[in-house]
């Protein structure tokens, strides 16, 4: 299985294992033996990427965990995204709301999505320099894909405790979310240009943020399932009572609304505007779940969502405290920040001989290892003296001044 390497530490004779795709544009095929001149074009061109390489040493002492399924799966989720919000918001433009034909529509690729996604048992949500077109994709689009991939964790959750118990009688239908994580901003489709500025909103500008989800909820038809209104009007509710528009909290917040909170603000983060740096997955997912922002968010799905959302691709590297390099080998059942790891390199990331290689373990049942690093940045500060999922929550305010802060946290 490979291995992700920097484009700049690339080196003549290494393996590709996966092929290398620019904006869907071929660049090199899978398995090509990389050549000097391969590796200065690459070098060149995207001196930024990570690209997978095969390593037949790691191989021979542990198994990786194929990710080659969900990698091309949340290709095609996002492709089918990006092709209903962009038909959603051309049929939307001229009208003062939607018909029941445009949502029809529309609901023909959330229900293509929610087939793929449940024949192939797709919960985890992955990041990885390969997908194509992930990294720019609109923030509608990865909020569909998130909260999809969330719901589908979610349902088998509510599915295994059917089978436990007759409290839950019906199935878990996913259509209704991802139609309202494709539609729960439409009424800031044409006004969030202006809105994402670098100076404090106006009063008239806060009014329409604080509005958005009411207004974007009147935009949708009158026959629309009371499910998708209610997770639209509701999306930007907090566990803690401190959201809005309502000021709902707890239980009093729709299921697929706060399924929806919490994809929204994932996306929000992670997702790079005119005037806001897009947090890196692991920052957002930290804070999130462990870090300052946690009680935002309803604690059942959140911790379902910290086991969903996976920052470290297999095949990377992290720095431990020892001074050593592990290598992610398995995703995190627990946590996506505490992966399943093998220590294969030294402390000056050289390769270490394979009777030297330890592991693979998992580093919640590790706490004496802790990440140093991820990618050469310092990613001390979310794992601290304790385990990454116990450390302590704390409340945040309502109130925000710039566009990026009423969608995140």
């Amino acid at each position: 299985m490979p291995i992700l390497v920097r484009t700049i530490a690339l080196q003549p004779g290494m393996t590709l294992a996966r092929a290398l795709r620019l904006s869907h544009k071929m660049l090199l095929p899978a398995d090509r033996v990389l050549t000097r001149s391969d590796v200065t074009m690459l070098t060149e061109r995207r001196p930024e990427l990570y690209v997978s390489v095969h390593s037949p040493e790691l191989d021979s002492v542990c198994e990786f965990e194929p990710d080659a399924l969900e990698i091309g799966a949340t290709q095609s989720v996002c492709d089918t995204a990006s092709s209903a919000l962009h038909l959603a918001q051309g049929a939307l433009e001229g009208k003062s709301r939607l018909r029941e034909d445009d949502l029809r529509v529309a609901e023909r690729s959330i229900r293509q999505i929610d087939r793929f996604l449940c024949h192939h048992r797709i919960v985890r949500v992955r990041f990885h320099d390969e997908i194509p077109g992930i990294a720019s994709a609109a923030d509608g689009v990865k909020a569909v894909h998130v909260a999809m991939v969330l719901g589908a964790a979610v349902r088998l959750q509510v599915l295994a405790a059917r089978q436990r118990s007759a409290k839950f009688a019906g199935a878990v239908n996913l259509v209704p979310l991802g139609l309202a994580a494709l539609l729960r901003d439409c009424s800031l489709w044409t006004a969030r240009r202006s809105l994402d500025h670098p100076g404090p909103l106006t009063t008239a500008e806060r009014d329409i943020v604080y509005d958005h989800s009411m207004r974007s909820a009147a935009l949708l038809p009158d026959t629309v399932d009371p499910t998708i209104y209610a997770a639209v009007l509701h999306h930007h509710e907090n566990h803690s009572g401190t959201g809005y528009p309502r000021g709902l909290s707890r239980d009093a917040i729709p299921l697929f609304a706060r399924i929806l909170r919490i994809a929204d603000a994932f996306c929000a983060a992670t997702s790079e505007t005119s005037y806001h740096a897009a947090k890196p997955a692991w920052l957002a997912a930290w804070e999130m779940t462990c870090g300052p922002y946690a009680e935002c968010y309803d604690p059942g799905i959140r911790k379902i969502f910290q086991a969903v959302i996976q920052p470290y691709p297999i095949g990377s590297k992290l720095r431990l405290s020892c001074g050593r390099y592990a290598v992610v080998v398995k995703h995190g059942r627990v946590h996506g920040l505490l992966p399943e790891v093998v220590i294969a390199f030294d402390e000056n990331d050289k390769p270490l001989a394979t009777d030297a290689i330890q592991g693979p373990f998992r580093l919640e049942r590790s706490p004496e290892l802790r990440v140093v690093s991820f990618r050469d940045t310092d990613v001390t500060r979310i794992y601290g003296s304790e385990p990454v999922y116990e450390n302590v929550h704390t409340a945040v305010p309502a109130e925000f001044t710039h566009f990026a802060e009423s969608t995140y946290p």
